[in-house]
């Protein structure tokens, strides 16, 4: 057997290795840049599961884009082709010869381009709903610490009219063995006292419970102290409505998360129309021969050439997928006008339940507190006089405990409200409540 016997030869296997080494290094490489879920850390929420679940599926659609950047692989063949049954060795016919072969689907120029956008925009979806729910717990973690500011303020209320109840209880019937007391009225002060010791445990509990749910959603011992904020009223936001829900259009990881959606499913139209064209594949191949004396030199063959697949059903399907994919898109723009429609009447409501508290706190600790508590200072001397009764006392001093356990509603229904208004505007509610 000889091979490649002249310069001819030895030129074309040169240029087969050469067109093999191109095939393999023309195909582009395939990188992406990852796209981060840019929200900052913020108490252990950002390693939280939930959040690290979310950014996997970012570094899922990176891992997307690689693949739509990429080639298929060539195909290599080795054919021992065309052999004599009765003496299978080369130099026997002069078809026979060793074959090597390989093939190359290449992409029409924009195929791979258009899904690598379409992957990368995915990963712009995943990105929003990463941020989306880092701030879903972050807005979850802040009203929790204002729900313990505000059951500590209500224990503490309840204890003061509880001690209150029980001193008064304790000078009615120093006065009973005097022969002065009412004893159904001790009775039933005593009976309040008692319910304002369940309340209390109650309220001490709910304390307990929330503080251990606090520090599981930060990823830290369930016992660790919490000092909750100083509880007070937040004054409502400045700005106008318009203002705010152009800020929510723009900044909600919801609304744009929605908007990405939209654009993914177009680019994936526009990817359903490229791929509705065929690919075309090159193909290069080698045939080394074996010399037959008197008959054949044995030259060796070279061959090139491209092919194309018969594009029967790639019009209907590929035009069907495309309009799959507008109809999603379609769907998607629908349902993110829902949701613009409903942020409009939350952001209204939201708004004027937030004013409201705002101006009810602002009532009550400047106006009806002062007022209730010159009233009971007022009945206190009157019953030490004795020109009031034990009933009066007891009623004055139960409307001052209502009214401050209104101003703790309040306070707490304010800052509940700027919590919410933070989560819609896309922040992080504990920078924002600071």
């Amino acid at each position: 057997m000889t091979i490649c016997r002249f310069a001819g030869g030895r030129l074309a296997l040169a240029a087969f290795v050469t067109t093999c080494l191109l095939i393999a290094l023309t195909a582009p490489p395939a990188t992406a840049a990852e796209p981060v879920c840019e929200s900052a850390d913020a108490g252990g929420l950002w390693t939280h599961q939930e959040v690290e679940a979310a950014r996997r599926l970012i570094a899922a659609m990176h891992e997307k884009e690689r693949q739509g950047a990429s080639w298929d692989n060539p195909m290599f063949s080795f054919i021992y082709d065309n052999m004599p049954v009765d003496d299978p060795t080369m130099g026997q016919h002069p078809m026979s010869g060793l074959q090597f072969r390989l093939r190359q689907t290449i992409p029409l120029p924009g195929k791979n381009a258009a899904q690598v956008d379409v992957a990368r925009n995915m990963g712009v979806e995943a990105r929003w709903q990463c941020e989306a729910k880092f701030i879903e717990l972050s807005a979850l973690a802040e009203r929790t610490r204002w729900e313990i500011a505000k059951a500590r303020r209500l224990r503490e209320i309840a204890v003061e009219r509880r001690d209150f109840l029980r001193r008064t209880v304790g000078a009615v019937e120093s006065a009973w063995r005097q022969g002065q007391s009412n004893s159904v009225m001790t009775l039933r002060m005593q009976v309040m006292a008692e319910k304002l010791t369940e309340k209390i445990d109650d309220l001490t509990a709910r304390e307990a419970s929330l503080v251990a749910n606090l520090n599981a959603l930060l990823q830290r011992p369930l016992g660790t102290p919490i000092e909750p904020p100083a509880l007070s009223a937040a004054e409502p936001p400045s700005e106008e409505y318009e203002t705010l829900l152009h800020d929510i259009h723009l900044h909600s990881p919801h609304h744009q998360r929605l908007l990405a959606s939209v654009e993914t499913q177009r680019l994936q139209a526009a990817s359903a129309g490229r791929n509705g064209l065929p690919d075309p594949s090159l193909i290069v191949g080698y045939r080394i021969r074996d010399e037959i004396p008197g008959m054949d030199e044995g030259d060796d063959f070279v061959s090139a050439g491209i092919e194309f697949p018969i594009p029967f059903n790639y019009g209907a399907r590929f035009a069907s997928a495309k309009r799959e994919a507008l109809s999603r898109a379609e769907s998607s723009q629908a349902a993110h006008d829902a949701l613009m429609d409903k942020t409009e009447g939350d952001l209204s409501a939201l708004l004027t339940r937030w004013r409201r508290a705002y101006d009810r706190a602002g009532r009550l600790a400047s106006a009806l507190i002062p007022r209730a508590t010159s009233a009971l200072d007022a009945a206190t001397a009157e019953y030490r006089s004795g020109r009031a009764g034990l009933s009066a006392l007891d009623d004055q001093q139960a409307e001052l405990s209502e009214l401050r356990t209104m101003l703790a509603e309040a306070q707490f229904e304010t800052h509940d409200m700027q919590i919410q208004l933070a989560a819609m505007r896309g922040r992080d509610a504990s920078e924002v409540a600071k």
